[in-house]
């Protein structure tokens, strides 16, 4: 019985870790874009 909760509980701290990860990879990529636009602004 507790393997199977082991295996439940990993599997949704994977779930929630990837998740965690998309959001940070989308908020690196907004910072990205701002920096980008400075740039282009700036040169411009």
């Amino acid at each position: 019985m507790t393997d199977i909760y082991r295996i439940f509980d990993s599997k949704k701290l994977q779930i929630l870790f990837d998740a965690a990860e998309e959001r940070r990879a989308l908020r690196h990529q907004q910072t990205l874009d701002k920096l980008r636009l400075l740039a282009r602004a700036r040169c411009s």
